[in-house]
């Protein structure tokens, strides 16, 4: 038990190390920045360490999380199009006749 736990705590300062020192930031990839500096990088290196040292299962968990963001997104996109006139479509969008 204490063997497992000290590779999971050394495989986090590896993955904190990589985050921290390779500029691997995983929100910040993801268009949610957590911060620059301060108390926010230290956030955003600890969550990408988190990720980073889960390996694969944390990279499918990030990718599932970036494709519900990119099906949320074009969800949102549908909806503001069905709401905009095509007068207003038209000017944004000419096409020839």
């Amino acid at each position: 038990m204490q063997q497992l736990l000290t590779l999971g705590l050394l495989s986090l300062i590896i993955g904190c190390a990589i985050s921290g020192w390779g500029n691997v930031h995983v929100f910040e990839a993801l268009g949610h920045p957590l911060g620059k500096t301060g108390s926010g990088l230290f956030l955003e290196i600890l969550a990408s360490g988190i990720f980073i040292s889960a390996g694969t299962e944390g990279f499918n968990s990030v990718m599932k999380f970036a494709n519900y963001k990119k099906e949320a997104s074009k969800a949102e996109a549908a909806t503001k199009k069905a709401q905009v006139s095509s007068k207003d479509l038209a000017q944004v969008n000419p096409q020839p006749h």
